[in-house]
């Protein structure tokens, strides 16, 4: 966090007093070394008695510097605002897993199968109201200097898997889902479909797979 914060000042501190994208367009090394003050001052160069032209110029940039960062945090407020349940699912994917690929971060924010994260998951609402109430034990626990009430959900055994389709095979045919004991029922073939006037006896149909006889080979001798 202090690392983030010094390198955010001294980007806001380039920004206003070197590179002209600040408030002003002037540069604070060059108003500094030719002490022609700070901009708006209306005196230039000529400082009232007991004024120091270094102190007011530094005061009037370290001032611009502060009001830069209070608006780059305001945005960055409403950045996170804006995209919560990603920083959550995101937050808890990297408490999961420790690390994670470009792909994987893609996975969890678009909740897609990545190459070593499902982020299917994220897109359970119970799962991003359960980070919520974790998020906020959590930081109860930072300012308290505590432990973290509650445990970090886990979220592998909400993986949706397609269950499948149970088939059975019986004495007299196939049975199970959609497939009958004297035919094949259920997805538009029914019984008669299959048996009766199909093929039946020495075929694939009446109570399943009759007896197969062997055709004598022509070219074999007697």
């Amino acid at each position: 966090m202090s690392g983030d914060l010094e390198s955010a000042t001294t980007v806001a501190s380039f920004m206003e007093g070197f590179w002209g994208m600040g408030s002003t367009v002037s540069s604070y090394s060059t108003a500094r070394r030719m002490e022609v003050g700070s901009p708006g001052g209306g005196a230039g160069g000529r400082a009232k008695k007991g004024d120091d032209p270094e102190k007011e110029l530094r005061r009037a940039l370290a001032d611009r510097i502060e009001d830069r960062l209070h608006v780059l945090l305001d945005k960055v407020e409403d950045i996170l605002a804006q995209n919560r349940s990603s920083v959550l699912t995101l937050a808890h994917a990297l408490e999961t897993h420790k690390t994670l690929s470009g792909d994987d971060v893609v996975a969890v924010l678009e909740h897609t199968e990545g190459p070593f994260v499902d982020g299917r998951v994220y897109a359970d609402p119970a799962l991003i109201q359960e980070l919520e109430e974790y998020h906020a034990g959590a930081a109860g626990a930072h300012i308290a200097h505590g432990p973290v009430p509650i445990a970090l959900p886990a979220a592998t055994h909400r993986v949706r898997v397609p269950q499948a389709v149970a088939t059975t095979v019986s004495r007299n045919g196939v049975t199970g889902n959609g497939v009958s004991r004297n035919g094949v029922t259920g997805n538009g073939v029914s019984g008669s479909g299959v048996s009766g006037g199909g093929v039946n006896g020495n075929g694939a149909g009446g109570n399943g797979a009759g007896p197969v006889t062997a055709e004598p080979d022509p070219l074999a001798g007697p």
